[in-house]
């Protein structure tokens, strides 16, 4: 895609300058003419704050050229402000101008025929480039890029081409056409190449090859950096030459650099490139600590440390790291301090971030004995263990099976068997019961006793914090309809909740529930009689309760109840419902 823009720009480039060189050809001294006088005349220039716009239409009016886009004229302003009597010729303005466009990646080219606005970060087709005689090389500024033709007497092209190339700018080229050197760069550099070859002529053909230039001329070169390091790359070279206001450094892309300056400081900054560690990837899987409070404690120890990257991996609860190899043995450092011990085959421990590890040990309980034959023990504070319990083994395999131990405490649960196998299963059950995708798992729960409006209210003081009012760890719906609880949340959230509807909020138990006696009536037009039948046979569950019981006073039409509270107002709802549609049928009549 890339190579097509370029070509479209070329050919859309190419057309426009041959539309304005065959308008041209009626009067080619004169254009010559104004080309020449444009070189060698000496302008008084002054630019403050002015649109690139405006620059570029006063190089038109100096020089009779017209400029030629593909792209829009780059954002910003250019201010140029010299002393009194300073003078400058278009070339070395031209110069000034490309060193402030280097910043937006942007470059002026001047052909014979028109002014090209061209980008810096992209290759430049050859096409565009113009061919100039060697003798008017010194016309030309510092950074216009031009092409030249190198005649040689002793030495071979052929030879010379790889040499050369080491020395070019990211925009330069250089080939072989018979005994000719064909040199394309900027007019500074390619003079300094042609000083060089032309001395080595000069010894005769005893040195094949050409030395290395040390220009003083500042030169743009590109490098190459690690794909997503290079605006980090450029900062902290710009820090480094931040006393050398003739260095520039920007970065192109995410992978690449531009530098302008001299050969010296790009034998340094290449120096300073290679000394630069590579970065690589790895993940820290993290045997208790909990991987998004790591990654922020982390993060807080190594703010300062450059391009380091670090981010949670809740769903294998690891920490993925970028960055060098030392800093990533540092973060393994540590780690140790903060809690989180070696990983072990045969040992796991997980540090829940909410819930209870006991609720948790007891569902592990359930899903090991479903899988796997070994006996599972369980130790918790307060807890009565009873004998192991493992599913049937066969032969002499019911000995050999290790037995998985599941100590909890607190949040904390340590899981420990002699058998691999098993301690894998439990990190896999682990991770599904205490983390959930987006906003959690979706489950359904009816009541038996206590009302659904009540527990709802009861558990989301319980379950979730009580200011984090936008982000609940649960969501807790209740319908009154079905005396249900719709629940979403984690799978360990949804055991919680189970455990304590189980255990305290919705448990049918005999013993500890406060009854009364309550009157319900008079009723108006249902009898007291039938309602009783049809409400024994509904609440069967509840007023076989030692406790629980129902009659009717026929003579004063109403329904006495002893229960609990929650059983009361069930029935209490369901009369008045059953005494309203009875008067609605007696209308009707």
């Amino acid at each position: 895609m890339r190579h097509c823009t370029l070509l479209a720009c070329a050919l859309f480039t190419a057309t426009l300058l041959a539309t304005h060189a065959g308008a041209q050809t009626k009067e080619p001294g004169k254009k010559s003419e104004m080309k020449a006088q444009a070189d060698v005349k000496r302008l008084t220039v002054a630019f403050r704050e002015q649109n690139w716009d405006k620059v570029f239409e006063w190089l038109v009016d100096q020089t009779g050229l017209p400029f030629l886009s593909a792209h829009k004229a780059p954002t910003g302003t250019f201010t140029l402000v010299t002393a009194p009597g300073f003078t400058l010729t278009i070339p070395e303005l031209i110069d000034l101008v490309n060193e402030r466009l280097l910043a937006s990646r942007f470059h002026v080219m001047r052909r014979d025929s028109a002014f090209l606005l061209l980008p810096a970060d992209e290759r430049i087709d050859p096409a565009l480039v113009p061919t100039v005689p060697i003798e008017d090389l010194a016309k030309r500024g510092q950074t216009e890029l031009v092409r030249v033709v190198l005649p040689l007497k002793t030495l071979k092209a052929k030879d010379l081409v790889p040499e050369v190339r080491r020395l070019l700018s990211p925009f330069g080229e250089a080939s072989s056409l018979a005994d000719r050197l064909v040199l394309q760069d900027a007019a500074a550099n390619v003079r300094l190449i042609l000083k060089t070859i032309q001395d080595l002529e000069a010894q005769g053909p005893a040195r094949a090859k050409p030395a290395p230039p040390a220009p003083a001329t500042p030169v743009l070169r590109a490098y190459a950096v690690p794909a997503g390091k290079a605006e980090a790359i450029a900062k902290l070279l710009q820090e480094i030459y931040r006393a050398e206001p003739k260095v520039r450094i920007i970065a192109t892309r995410d992978s690449g650099l531009l530098v302008w300056g001299s050969a010296e400081d790009h034998l340094e900054i290449a120096r300073h490139l290679q000394g630069m560690p590579p970065a690589v990837t790895e993940v820290i899987p993290l045997a208790s600590l909990p991987a998004t409070r790591a990654v922020q404690t982390l993060k807080g120890m190594f703010a300062g440390a450059g391009d380091l990257y670090l981010e949670a991996d809740t769903t294998r609860n690891a920490v993925i790291v970028r960055g060098t190899a030392e800093q990533i043995q540092e973060i393994k450092a540590a780690l140790g301090p903060l809690g989180d011990a070696p990983s072990s085959p045969t040992v796991h421990v997980v540090t829940l971030e909410r819930g209870s590890a006991l609720v948790l040990a007891q569902e592990l309980e359930k899903a090991i004995r479903q899988l796997k034959p070994n006996p599972v023990r369980i130790i918790a504070p307060g807890l009565r263990t009873p004998a192991d319990r493992r599913a049937p083994v066969e032969g002499k395999e019911k000995d050999k099976q290790p037995v998985l131990t599941l100590t909890a405490v607190g949040n904390r649960l340590v899981a420990t068997c002699d058998d691999p196998q098993i301690i894998a299963i439990v990190r896999e059950l682990v991770r599904y019961c205490s983390q959930s995708d987006g906003e959690g798992d979706f489950e359904i729960i009816r009541l038996r006793v206590t009302d659904a409006i009540t527990v709802a209210k009861v558990l989301e003081d319980i379950m979730n914090d009580a200011n984090a009012k936008e982000l609940k760890r649960i969501r807790i719906v209740a319908d009154p309809a079905t005396n249900s609880l719709l629940v979403r949340g984690s799978a360990l959230d949804i055991l919680t909740v189970r455990q304590l509807l189980r255990d305290g909020l919705d448990a049918e138990r005999e013993e500890g529930v406060e009854v009364r006696t309550f009157l319900v009536g008079p009723l108006k037009y249902v009898k007291a009689a039938d309602a009783v039948k049809l409400l024994s046979n509904i609440y069967h569950n509840s007023f076989q309760k030692a406790g629980f019981s129902i009659g009717a006073d026929e003579r004063t039409n109403s329904i006495v109840l002893r229960c609990s509270d929650a059983v009361f107002r069930d029935v209490q709802v369901l009369i008045r419902e059953l005494d309203s549609q009875a008067r609605d049928k007696k209308d009707d009549k």
